[in-house]
């Protein structure tokens, strides 16, 4: 295995500015194929094909009303 994606939460201050549990639910992993992106485990993906490489995924980060202090970086 090896890391393909890094999702990076940065914060203002040294004891943190938002929970972390909250901050990784921010990041979802979807199974992508021919165009359409449904959650893993979805009903809808039971019929692809096996995922084969990192290229059958899609990594999102919601960015939307950050707590304030918090800094994403995605490498």
């Amino acid at each position: 295995m090896t890391t393909r994606k890094l999702v990076v939460f940065k914060h203002a201050g040294p004891l943190g500015n938002a929970q972390a549990h909250k901050l990784f639910e921010r990041v979802v992993t979807l199974r992508q194929h021919k165009g359409a992106q449904h959650p893993i485990g979805d009903e809808r993906t039971d019929n692809w094909p096996a995922a084969r490489s990192f290229a059958d995924y899609a990594i999102t980060v919601d960015r939307s009303a950050l707590p304030e202090g918090i800094e994403v970086i995605e490498r």
